[in-house]
């Protein structure tokens, strides 16, 4: 599956106490998504920092920045191979690829002249995105 599915015991409760594990300094205001993959790594889309944060594993450093074209990403969606999928915000109007194996420049992979507020690949290898102004989801499959 390209998703975390966490295993919780059965009795598994809600601690109110939660812990800040980045604050202002790490992913900047108003960080408007995360996404944790199978490895328990947290990525943040710093939108007001023009990047990725990754912290390894709960961990409260950070142990990977990614940098890019990036002009205010609202979402982040990593799959099982490390690939991953970044909203480029409202100015650029795309969703970007960064590949795990490749360290170049992103691949624009959707047009959608709108912000993302989400992104989720499943597992036939679709893309979706919400739209903030769209009022929309937009659907696009990856491999052909």
């Amino acid at each position: 599956l390209p998703y975390n599915r966490p295993k919780l015991c059965p009795n598994a409760s809600w601690n109110p106490n939660g812990t800040t594990i980045a604050n202002q300094s790490i992913v900047g205001v108003e960080p408007y998504s995360l996404f944790i993959d199978t490895n328990n790594a947290l990525y943040a889309a710093a939108r007001s920092l023009n990047r990725i944060v990754v912290l390894a594993n709960g961990s409260p450093n950070v142990s990977q920045v990614i940098n890019g074209t990036f002009q205010l990403p609202n979402s982040v969606f990593v799959t099982k191979n490390g690939d991953l999928y970044i909203d480029n915000g409202r100015i650029s109007g795309r969703v970007d690829l960064r590949q795990r194996r490749n360290t170049s420049a992103p691949i624009v992979t959707m047009v959608v002249n709108d912000t993302c507020f989400s992104l989720f690949v499943d597992a036939n290898d679709d893309l979706y995105c919400s739209t903030d102004f769209g009022h929309q989801v937009l659907k696009r499959t990856l491999y052909q």
